[in-house]
């Protein structure tokens, strides 16, 4: 069984490889090819200085309990409301089984 970091950075590579093939397609459109997109190598290190740039910087502070218990309030349901599910799932388990029998024994009964 390969091992999983060697498959990840295979693909990785083999998408490296794809998108310098979408780039240089998209050069050879624009007619204006960009020399440092063209290689055909994967790039082999990331620098952190790019890493720290992508990822977004968290500077808002954590919400107000109120507003998190009206936002547990709402996706939250009362006892009853669970009675009343459980209640309709059993009325509907009774009726298909009703209509089963009666589809069973109660229509041949009619027709014959």
């Amino acid at each position: 069984m390969p091992n999983p970091i060697d498959e990840l950075r295979q693909q990785r590579a083999l998408l490296q490889q794809h998108l310098n093939w979408l780039d240089r397609k998209i050069a050879e459109l624009d007619s204006t090819p960009e020399p440092n997109q063209l290689s055909d190598e994967p790039s082999k290190t990331i620098s952190t200085e790019k890493i720290s740039q992508t990822l977004p910087q968290i500077t808002s502070k954590p919400e107000d309990p109120d507003n998190i218990e009206k936002f547990i309030s709402k996706y939250t349901h009362s006892q009853t409301d669970i009675d009343r599910l459980k209640l309709g799932c059993i009325g509907f388990f009774v009726g298909a089984a009703l209509l089963f029998l009666f589809i069973l024994f109660g229509l041949p009964y009619l027709i014959g």
